[in-house]
């Protein structure tokens, strides 16, 4: 994750963030280097990946700022292609109207088994992560992100 602030981008560190999630619940990811892109912005490189279906916000704890106020949230929701907050069968029809007509999407609604971009395997993907198939449990289909679709 890309941050800017209107400081030396030596002076901002992982110490000046607070992660929480909304709600409350699940293993925080933490922040494990803070590399310098250019005057004022920094790359957040976290641990692990965000828990799905849970929002994750990030606050920047440097006064004036307050991490209440200044924070970005972000979620996770597996099969949400048309990114409304809401994994639905909608979505399988959009992912396939995008594969067979002009693409419309960004990989990154469409590219379902994250291979690097989109094909086919991802219908069978998305398939797979709906019914709960392998490794994929709990199921996602018609499941939304919890406490809204908003940044609390």
């Amino acid at each position: 994750m890309q941050f800017s602030a209107g400081t030396d981008e030596d002076l901002i560190v992982a110490g000046n963030f607070t992660i929480t999630h909304t709600p409350a619940g699940g293993i925080l990811p933490t922040i494990t280097s803070v590399n310098p892109l250019g005057p004022g912005q920094v790359e957040l490189v976290f641990n692990k990946a965000f828990v799905r279906a849970r929002w994750t916000c990030i606050g920047y704890n440097v006064p004036p700022c307050n991490a209440n106020t200044n924070k970005v949230c972000m979620s996770v929701l597996p099969l949400d292609v048309d990114n409304n907050g809401t994994a639905e069968p909608g979505d399988l029809t959009d992912l396939i109207a995008d594969l067979t007509g002009p693409s419309v999407l960004g990989d990154w609604q469409t590219d379902i088994n994250r291979s690097g971009t989109t094909t086919s395997a991802d219908i069978v993907e998305w398939i797979d992560i709906a019914n709960g198939g392998g490794l994929y449990t709990p199921t996602y289909l018609n499941q939304t992100i919890i406490g809204n679709t908003l940044c609390p």
